[in-house]
């Protein structure tokens, strides 16, 4: 889910799950994340109620369409340092997020028994015996 908040919002309104709902009708003029509160405001000595979203925020973030391929977003993560990239309609109105974790599900998804089918140990060698109990 994405929330829009006008970038002069307050600080805390950007902190709490979802307090302000969707508005479709504002363009991007950043992307505040969990990378963002975390580096930037969390651990300072900060009046919540009175700094904006827009004094922490990544302004003018990079957007990608939904129909856009994945070596894309993968492209503006690896050169812009990304987490998170802003997806939006024809328009340029917000109507989504693709982060990391989506495109590693993506692949899992992709290679499900190359990755999911692992030793519990990267560093073990797989054996060709029967372990834990022996043979019958």
């Amino acid at each position: 889910m994405v929330v829009v908040l006008n970038p002069f919002a307050a600080a805390i309104a950007a902190a709490g799950p979802f307090l302000q709902p969707i508005n479709p009708v504002v363009l991007p003029a950043g992307i505040f994340t969990e990378r963002d509160l975390l580096n930037r405001v969390a651990g300072k000595r900060l009046d919540w109620g009175s700094c904006r979203v827009a004094d922490y925020m990544t302004r003018g973030p990079e957007t990608l369409r939904p129909d856009d391929r994945i070596a894309w977003a993968l492209n503006l993560m690896h050169l812009g340092g990304y987490r998170h990239v802003p997806l939006t309609d024809l328009e340029g109105k917000p109507i989504g997020i693709v982060s990391v974790k989506n495109i590693v599900e993506f692949i899992v998804d992709l290679f499900p028994a190359s990755v999911l089918n692992l030793p519990p140990d990267p560093h073990r060698v797989p054996s060709s015996y029967t372990e834990g109990g022996g043979e019958d």
